[in-house]
């Protein structure tokens, strides 16, 4: 299985790609297909080809949060390769090609090739900063501001320059999937997206969202894309 087109990948040396390449498995995944559940034992490592997922924790009265949205190119549970249960769930958000290696194998692969272990160390760093900005987000953003950053990050994940005025991206998440990320009601969210659209920034169509001015809705946010690190380190250099 080619990892040709996965930016993530794009530093490791032909060698290390090619046995990386060997160890995974292939399969298409319907929407909504559950990959891993809330305190399962740590297997397979998931990495998304194409489509959507997110991470997921439940309490106790059945409401969910979403604490995290992979996309193509992205490990959805790099946990396995350092705990022995998850403590989150993963969904399909849509449907898609999921390449798969079991825990062992790759944990055996970062022993005899530190540039991949570098690599899911790496991975796994990205993806703690998204999570820290979500916090902090929730914790100190307005509704208005929380949806405004999450699309400015969709936006720039999808690979979108920041300084781009217009910007079309696919958000296949329901509204109340957007309220399971934000933090808020279904309502309030439907809320939101009309005041965006009535300010001429964002309007959402089916599972498109046009954002009309994106150096004003960054603005809004108080976006600032440093915490996705877009230009990594070579994993050799964080092996070192």
């Amino acid at each position: 299985m080619s990892l040709n087109g996965m930016n993530r990948f794009a530093a490791l040396g032909q060698e290390e790609r090619h046995h990386l390449e060997a160890a995974l498995t292939s399969r298409a995944v319907p929407a909504r297909t559950a990959l891993v559940g809330e305190g399962d034992p740590a297997g397979t490592l998931f990495l998304l080809a194409e489509g959507w997922a997110f991470r997921h924790q439940t309490s106790r009265n059945g409401s969910r949060q979403i604490v995290g949205l992979a996309l193509p190119g992205d490990f959805c549970n790099l946990d396995v390769l350092a705990f022995g249960r998850i403590d989150y769930g993963v969904r399909m958000l849509t449907p898609g090609t999921l390449l798969t290696i079991e825990r062992d194998k790759a944990l055996a692969l970062g022993v005899y090739f530190p540039a991949i272990s570098a690599l899911f160390s790496q991975s796994a760093f990205a993806e703690n900063a998204i999570l820290s900005r979500w916090t902090f987000c929730l914790g100190r953003l307005s509704a208005q501001e929380r949806l405004a950053h999450l699309l400015c990050e969709l936006a720039i994940r999808r690979g979108f320059e920041q300084d781009r005025r217009h910007v079309r991206i696919e958000l296949p998440l329901t509204q109340e999937q957007l309220a399971d990320v934000l933090g808020l009601t279904g309502v309030h969210v439907n809320r939101v997206l009309q005041t965006l659209r009535a300010r001429g920034l964002v309007a959402k169509r089916g599972r498109m969202v046009e954002i009309f001015d994106f150096p004003a809705l960054r603005a809004m946010a108080g976006f600032d894309p440093a915490y996705l690190h877009r230009d990594p380190a070579r994993p050799e250099s964080v092996a070192a």
